[in-house]
């Protein structure tokens, strides 16, 4: 069953030139910098969030648009407020929720505060039936580490010139002029 994954990508610098192509493409894309970082936001729908982020990340790369990672979106009390249309305050008995059952997601972080996993808290506010939670479902600290893991791997592939030779070549390790590439774990050298 296909389902709306709202995704945010980490990317290089992208020229409005560029996000214009994208647009006439069909692709929707929102591109936005914060501290020196550009960040690219859309919705894809998918089977799986890691394998629709995957295929929108060749996508964009297939524009030259240089992608690094998939983004973790945390939020804290003041977004999720803002977000949900409420106070801060009325977050906080949310937060404070005790009991075992449909307890508040605790913090993935803190940094002058906790920092929450927007998705974790989207499906506890599913699960507790209030009106504030979006349709939309966003990858898991666990699904975005997948694409992470595996685009990594996948680009520095292709910046080695390896894919063509895995298909090809059954031992444990590759050579490439003066790299070698161990097949299973990925592990590159230079030697």
């Amino acid at each position: 069953m296909s389902t709306f994954y709202e995704l945010t990508y980490v990317v290089d610098p992208v020229s409005d030139d560029l996000v214009d192509s994208l647009y006439e493409a069909g692709l929707d894309v929102n591109v936005s910098g914060h501290d020196g970082l550009t960040f690219l936001a859309t919705t894809v729908v998918a089977d799986d969030p890691v394998d629709g982020a995957f295929e929108f990340a060749q996508a964009l790369q297939s524009f030259g648009i240089k992608v690094l990672r998939l983004d973790l979106n945390l939020v804290n009390r003041a977004a999720i407020a803002d977000i949900c249309g409420v106070t801060r305050q009325a977050v906080t008995p949310w937060v404070n929720t005790p009991g075992l059952v449909n307890r508040f997601p605790k913090p993935y972080t803190a940094v002058k505060g906790p920092l929450w996993v927007w998705s974790e808290v989207n499906d506890w506010l599913r699960r507790s039936r209030k009106d504030f939670f979006e349709d939309s479902c966003y990858p898991t600290p666990t699904q975005i580490e997948e694409f992470n893991v595996r685009w990594t791997r996948t680009t520095t592939q292709v910046n080695l010139g390896v894919p063509q030779v895995w298909d090809t070549v059954q031992p444990q390790s590759v050579e490439v002029s003066d790299w070698t590439i161990h097949r299973e774990t990925m592990e590159v050298k230079y030697d």
